[in-house]
């Protein structure tokens, strides 16, 4: 697939997307090994990651909503990003 094709804002959330699989899979392979601090700090990433991908989708999706009757309504103009 050739991300160039998309705009920014898509391919910022692909790259945020693939760090939090990648990241996710990395922490998976060695749970054993990690103490409770290396625990917190690995969830924290993630969650991090996450907040940040739900965030960009959050003003995404405000900025296509359809207010021209007085009130926000909620539908086919909403951005979904390509998995």
């Amino acid at each position: 697939m050739n991300y160039k094709e998309f705009p920014l804002i898509e391919r910022v959330l692909f790259a945020l997307r693939a760090e939090l699989k990648d990241f996710a899979e990395s922490a998976l392979k060695s749970p054993a090994q990690r103490d409770v601090f290396e625990y917190g700090r690995v969830a924290g990433h993630y969650s991090g990651l996450s907040k940040a991908i739900e965030t960009i989708e959050t003003a995404l999706n405000s900025d296509s909503e359809d207010n021209d009757h007085g009130y926000i309504r909620r539908g086919e103009s909403r951005f979904t990003i390509r998995d």
